[in-house]
């Protein structure tokens, strides 16, 4: 499914049943592949914001979500699907400094950064 749906939903029923929510996802411009983040349910207030962009280098697609707690402790959490091919160390390096780069963009300077 092109766009995602069909296996973001398997997920979101079956991680539900657990008490997790979808919180941030992202599919590549072409195929299925892409990344999530789920969260537990009671969490789901504490979202501030999230956003996905292409990395460097590839198709390959990065989600970060922006959190703050009932304290006001800024947390950032990022995942991405990296470049999975032997012979990609470089590539996959450039794609995680991208991610880490808009982490760091997308919060202030004292949250906590969850890569």
């Amino acid at each position: 499914d092109a766009s995602g749906s069909l296996s973001t939903s398997y997920f979101e029923d079956w991680l539900g049943r657990s008490g997790y929510v979808l919180a941030a996802s992202a599919v590549k411009r072409r195929g299925s592949d892409g990344c999530c983040i789920f969260i537990r349910r009671h969490l789901k207030d504490s979202m501030r914001s999230s956003n996905s962009a292409c990395l460097a280098d590839t198709k390959q697609v990065g989600v970060v979500l922006h959190l703050q707690d009932s304290n006001g402790l800024d947390i950032v959490v990022g995942t991405t699907h990296l470049k999975a091919k032997p012979g990609f160390e470089a590539v996959r390096e450039r794609q995680a400094r991208h991610l880490r780069e808009l982490m760091v963009q997308s919060a202030p300077q004292s949250a906590a950064l969850v890569l």
